[in-house]
């Protein structure tokens, strides 16, 4: 229930922040669930008094908020490796558009397999994942982290029905961790930083760039041109420093939606 509690925490909080200061600078952001999300919240209203009006979501989920007008910014993710044909690129390239949106780099970070400290079920990959002995726990539909599940099983020809547990969801990389922690899971498809806080073991699969997809009318905005500035310090960068898995060397950096997918055919 935690991303539910922090949308409904983020709503009021909004609410608050407008009735005490009507020109209070808020920037609506929809966004799939990542761990340094509320360290960018803390940080922006201690440094600058920006309000972030954080909303949890499924990338897809997100991006479609940003096509409806619902929020000023939306975060998602997609492997470094991505190309024309997979899944997210696939999925991405019907919301994303070269004439109407700019994507601003937030993080890079890892994602792969987490399993309990000495990982007794000895998985090595994604591979082990049909096995009879392996019970797996996977993330909700519309999330950028089950594009990259289901991805990375057509690599491996490995049919979702053959994953014991694949219909099993949760909603945050913590949720995934937890259950793994708990004994409810062998397994689950997360990211490091989620992992080191339950003292997981972790196979890294994947790299990935999360990002900020606005509208280029948006950039111009005094908000975005302060989280842009902050994005790019070295307070930023130090605040990150005990979570791994994190690279944020590039964070603030706005870039066409054609330059973060070169193969991307837009509409």
């Amino acid at each position: 229930m935690l991303p539910q509690i922090d949308n409904l925490v983020g709503e009021m909080e909004r609410e608050f922040a407008l009735a005490f200061d009507e020109n209070i600078h808020v920037l609506s952001l929809h966004a799939s669930h990542d761990l340094a999300l509320n360290r960018l919240k803390d940080f922006l209203a201690s440094e600058a008094g920006l309000y972030l009006n954080l909303q949890f979501q499924g990338s897809l989920t997100s991006l479609s908020a940003l096509a409806r007008g619902e929020c000023m910014l939306a975060g998602f993710h997609i492997s470094s490796a991505h190309s024309a044909g997979t899944l997210a690129q696939k999925s991405f390239r019907k919301l994303l558009k070269q004439d109407r949106h700019s994507l601003i780099r937030f993080v890079v970070r890892q994602q792969g397999l987490m399993m309990r400290s000495g990982n007794p079920k000895r998985i090595r990959g994604i591979s082990d994942l049909k096995r009879g002995d392996i019970r797996f726990i996977n993330r909700e539909q519309g999330s950028g982290t089950r594009l990259a599940i289901e991805q990375l099983l057509i690599q491996e020809g490995i049919a979702t029905s053959l994953i014991n547990g694949f219909d099993q969801v949760e909603t945050t990389h913590l949720a995934v961790a937890a259950a793994v922690a708990c004994g409810q899971a062998d397994t689950g498809f997360g990211i490091q930083a989620a992992a080191a806080q339950f003292g997981l073991d972790f196979i890294p699969l994947m790299q990935e760039q999360y990002y900020f997809a606005c509208l280029n009318d948006t950039l111009n905005e005094a908000a975005t041109q302060k989280l842009l500035e902050l994005l790019k310090s070295k307070r930023w960068r130090q605040i990150l420093d005990d979570m791994p898995g994190y690279d944020c060397s590039s964070a603030g950096q706005v870039v066409s939606v054609i330059d973060a997918f070169p193969r991307h055919q837009t509409g």
